[in-house]
């Protein structure tokens, strides 16, 4: 009878072992930390084929240092129209796109425009809606964008002076790329179920897959505090989801129960 209590003692002292080590958790990985670099942080588009369409990006610096977007870009897929004189300013020339192509849109080609540490830079297309819409207010670091078009630049030359108008109008599929003055790729945004259209492979963003179509008066926002894994899927949600008639604004509000 000892000698089959001792066997039962042993029999389940090995089945609380086994049990143990079926029952250890694998550590939860280290929370994201904030990015070094400018991120595009939340984008609002109504479609055209809205009655009132109206739209808003906004660029985020997590740094804590300011940041010259002088020379920077902005590359979406839009139209373009250009407008050319002559020295003494006499009308030479008007081209417009007829189809939708890919740019790189300088951001800042007229001078410096510097975001400050924890600071945004938001580029709207009408600033009294966005005040009204959101309840935002002025003073708040918009850019005003006037109608539907980005006044781009002047670039003189010896003959003619070339002025360049793009539309500020997001489509329903497309990628965003954001670059700096050296032309290096600092954030990339894929949305609408965006699939790399090719020749050739990725060689923007490989591996960065697409958030899927903006729901009207939604806005696709970053995860508070610059979370950024380089895969747009990860590290954005659309608004107004988990908590409905929310409307988007920008700073982090509409992302403030996200932080």
């Amino acid at each position: 009878m000892k000698h089959l209590t001792s066997a039962v003692v042993l029999f389940l002292l090995a089945i609380s072992l086994s049990s143990c080590e079926l029952q250890t958790n694998t550590p939860d990985p280290p929370p994201p930390s904030a990015t070094n670099h400018i991120v595009i942080n939340e984008i609002f588009s109504l479609p055209p084929t809205n009655q009132n369409t109206f739209r808003w990006i906004e660029f985020y610096n997590p740094t804590n240092q300011p940041v010259s977007m002088k020379g920077w870009s902005f590359s979406f897929t839009t139209r373009r129209t250009v407008f050319t004189t002559d020295s003494a300013g006499n009308f030479t020339g008007f081209e417009v796109d007829t189809v939708d192509k890919y740019y790189d849109v300088p951001i800042a080609p007229r001078g410096f425009l510097t975001v400050p540490p924890s600071g945004f830079l938001t580029v709207v297309d009408d600033e009294n809606r966005l005040e009204n819409y959101t309840d935002y207010g002025p003073g708040q670091g918009t850019i005003l964008v006037p109608g539907n078009t980005i006044f781009i630049t002047d670039t003189v030359t010896v003959d003619s002076i070339r002025t360049e108008l793009y539309e500020f109008i997001f489509r329903s599929t497309d990628q965003l790329v954001l670059k700096d003055s050296l032309g290096i790729v600092v954030d990339v945004v894929r949305y609408g179920n965006y699939q790399w259209p090719g020749p050739g492979p990725d060689t923007i963003a490989a591996g960065n897959r697409s958030i899927g179509f903006l729901p009207e008066y939604q806005s696709f926002a970053r995860f508070a505090g610059a979370f950024d894994t380089d895969d747009t899927i990860n590290d954005f949600y659309v608004t107004g989801v988990q908590i409905p008639l929310t409307r988007p604004i920008p700073h982090w509000l509409s992302q403030a129960y996200k932080q």
